[in-house]
């Protein structure tokens, strides 16, 4: 059989399907029960966060938000089954890329998560062979163009008057605007804690606060901050050394960051046969030292901008890394203050110059020289 009989057979096929009254009646009604019902399920995948979104106000936003986004291709392709496939197919990824996180971070899948895809697979020792990394995504795209092209002759077109498209186009569009406001504005308005991003996702479902997330970075909650407090906090600090005020004097300024390292004698009613970090108790003795790692479970690179900048990560929501969204431009911090002194500023990492972001983020910390494991 040759290869125009073949074409030809098939989309003789697809003409009757796509004619066929109950076929196109029955996808109809599927579509939208599976555009409502499957992407917060594979989000999530958990029952009781399941049946608690369905039977909140937010369920609304998420309805609202995901027919106007099927009205939006639908007015641009005049196309039911393509707009179906374009509305589905996106935001039922991300909600398994945010099940996949959950599972994996304990936190949800954020909007500048992209930009950290390639730290992912790094992480992962996916990028051993980069290789096989591309031909592996270009095989899955050709997967998804051959079903398409297999598929989209298939679903009804259900047109309709190019004057109607554009009023649907439009009217779409500005429902996703004011969805997309109204996920704003119904944050707290003031709070004293930093927010919780985890909670917001579970209130508001995943696609809800992601897009709620998408041009809004989380503020910074800081209270009473000022100039005035500042002064306040350092006139109780103890006198310094003499010696610091002799222009000459530059000692070599080491520091060693350990995020996971953890002070085991603070620990309540449990004792020892031996003595533990015996250097960092003397120090403790020495120095009258009160310590304490501001990350668990990693995140090394708050455990940096903390001690850096002297902004504390308790400032900040829990899901955040400061090095991601807020470190745009330079900024002071112990680094700079040093290099402005004289001082030749040098970190030292022992992994990829990009992870974190800290390629571009170290220089603005005031870094002279950033050494990675490249």
């Amino acid at each position: 059989m040759k290869a125009s009989s073949i074409l030809n057979w098939f989309f003789n096929k697809t003409k009757k399907i796509r004619s066929n009254k109950q076929w196109c009646i029955s996808f109809l009604c599927l579509s939208i029960l599976f555009l409502i019902i499957l992407p917060e399920a594979i989000a999530w995948q958990n029952l009781d966060q399941y049946f608690n979104f369905f039977t909140s106000s937010y369920v609304l936003i998420y309805l609202l938000i995901v027919f106007s986004t099927l009205g939006l291709w639908y007015g641009i392709f005049n196309n039911y089954g393509l707009a179906w496939l374009l509305t589905f197919v996106p935001i039922s990824l991300l909600a398994l890329v945010n099940y996949m996180k959950s599972v994996n971070q304990s936190k949800p899948l954020f909007p500048w998560d992209i930009l950290i895809v390639i730290e992912g697979l790094k992480a992962a020792n996916s990028m051993a062979d980069p290789r096989v990394v591309v031909l592996t995504v270009v095989f899955v795209a050709m997967l998804f163009l051959l079903a398409a092209v297999m598929v989209i002759p298939m679903l009804p077109k259900l047109p309709v008057q190019p004057r109607k498209r554009i009023l649907i186009f439009t009217f779409s569009l500005l429902i996703i605007l004011v969805t997309k406001f109204t996920g704003q504005i119904s944050q707290p308005a003031k709070t004293a804690a930093p927010p919780d991003l985890n909670k917001e996702y579970h209130q508001k479902g995943f696609l809800v606060a992601f897009l709620s997330n998408v041009t809004s970075i989380p503020k910074i909650n800081v209270e009473n901050y000022s100039e005035e407090t500042i002064k306040k906090i350092v006139s109780k600090l103890p006198p310094t050394d003499a010696n610091q005020n002799d222009p000459n004097f530059r000692p070599n300024i080491i520091v060693f960051i350990s995020e996971s390292f953890f002070d085991l004698t603070v620990l309540p009613d449990v004792n020892y046969s031996q003595p533990i970090n015996p250097c960092f108790q003397e120090l403790k003795k020495q120095n009258h030292i009160t310590w304490f790692s501001p990350v668990f479970g990693g995140q090394t690179a708050n455990a940096e901008f903390e001690f850096i900048t002297g902004i504390p990560i308790a400032f900040f929501s829990r899901q955040i890394v400061p090095y991601r969204l807020y470190c745009r431009r330079e900024v002071q911090t112990a680094a700079s203050v040093l290099s402005d002194r004289g001082y030749k500023t040098i970190m030292i990492h022992p992994y990829y110059r990009d992870f974190w972001s800290r390629n571009t983020v170290i220089p603005n910390l005031g870094f002279d020289e950033f050494i990675s494991l490249e």
